[in-house]
């Protein structure tokens, strides 16, 4: 929802049991009509006025992360060409190991090998592939950043620039002093509004503010986070950072590193929450999916403002929204529609 809230609490449609229940891909994605669904070892497309199947495929893997550019989808080992009328041709991208999380830039897709340290571009137009840049060897490579021709690779407590991308040069690389590798590292980054860094690292569960030309920090804050296996996730807009632990959202100012307001999902849903995914900002609300809920926070006070009823499953992964409606995939394998 770009501007206002759902109508209702129930769905105007959904699809029971549409994927196997248990482990559910990475986010979808919607595009035109079509809703395109990641399940275990499948894609499944639904038409997005109705939830109807319009066809499904296999795919080899189960992938925590996906990336859709230009009708292609990286779905961890592999690309597929995407149509709605169910098109579909699976091309090889030149990675054939655990991949990092990837990242658009332009027209390529930049994702990076946790084994050789080779940092692939694939090229959406084309569906070629070319190994742009190496990275560090001695430490996987978990996400990337891209901001002023520079590209950025996170590796747990180190951070390695590539500079005058997509010609790739590795020009350096530093340790981030507050990860140690021991007892965390880096879980999530962004970026702020004028250009700094933004990253959360589970040692002592503190979000950084820093200039990556300089290294110089702005601030750090500590927060209360519960956390789960990957730690907390930031998201920015604006003078707003959101940080989503596995039972709390916090929200940040991004200037002073203040906190604003706390939403504790665990107290809230009378401890059926467990996790709140991915938040989104969308208008003047920010949603999140506390265990089998989708709830709408509104931005400037933290108040609850709308939420669904319960679903069957929890929901694992980032609320798909689009200009008028909210699609959520359960761990029971059903898929949701809010309007």
């Amino acid at each position: 929802m770009r501007g206002g809230l759902p109508r209702k609490k129930t769905p105007v449609w959904k699809q029971v049991k549409l994927v196997k229940p248990g482990n559910i891909g990475a986010a979808g994605e919607v595009t035109g009509n079509a809703v395109f669904v990641i399940g275990s070892f499948v894609v499944v497309c639904l038409d997005l006025e109705t939830g109807f199947e319009l066809w499904r495929r296999p795919i080899s893997d189960v992938p925590d992360h996906s990336i859709f550019c230009q009708r292609l989808w990286l779905f961890g080992t592999e690309v597929i060409s995407l149509e709605a009328e169910g098109t579909t041709e699976i091309r090889n991208h030149g990675i054939t190991a655990t991949a990092s999380r990837p990242l658009q830039i332009g027209t390529d897709i930049v994702v990076g090998h946790t084994r050789t340290g080779q940092i692939v571009a694939i090229d959406c137009e084309t569906g070629t592939h070319r190994v742009a840049a190496l990275g560090p060897k001695e430490y996987a490579m978990w996400f990337f950043l891209y901001r002023n021709s520079t590209l950025y690779a996170f590796c747990r407590d180190k951070i390695v620039r590539h500079y005058s991308w997509p010609g790739g040069a590795l020009k350096d690389e530093w340790h981030l002093e507050v990860a140690d590798p021991k007892r965390g590292g880096i879980c999530s980054a962004t970026w702020a509004d004028d250009g700094d860094m933004l990253i959360f690292h589970n040692h002592n569960n503190s979000v950084v503010r820093l200039d990556p030309a300089t290294r110089e920090w702005r601030w750090e804050r500590v927060v209360r986070a519960v956390l789960g296996e990957t730690g907390a996730r930031l998201v920015a807009r604006e003078k707003r950072i959101a940080v989503a632990g596995q039972y709390l959202l916090t929200m940040l100012n991004a200037d002073t590193g203040g906190i604003l307001w706390e939403f504790d999902f665990y107290e809230y849903y009378q401890r059926t929450a467990n996790n709140t995914s991915h938040p989104v900002f969308a208008g003047d609300y920010i949603y999140c999916t506390p265990g089998n809920h989708v709830v709408a926070l509104e931005v400037a006070t933290g108040k609850l403002a709308w939420e669904s009823q319960k679903v069957t499953g929890d929901i694992m992964r980032q609320p798909i929204i689009t200009e008028d409606r909210i699609i959520v995939v359960t761990l029971a394998g059903n898929v949701y529609c809010f309007q």
